[in-house]
């Protein structure tokens, strides 16, 4: 099997910093939960990467 590698752009990455930004600004700890998702989202699908063509 082909071994793929996910990549976060820089602009992903400031995205990202932003929506954790925000989210930290709604509530203590809300931030960490949205990169927990991020992070869980990548290592659920990155077995799978043809699973949205």
């Amino acid at each position: 099997m082909k071994q793929y590698k996910i990549v976060i752009t820089p602009t992903a990455q400031k995205d990202i910093q932003t929506g954790r930004n925000w989210y930290e600004m709604q509530q203590s700890l809300l931030g960490d939960e949205f990169i927990d998702a991020i992070e869980s989202a990548i290592k659920k699908y990155n077995p799978i990467p043809n699973c949205f063509q």
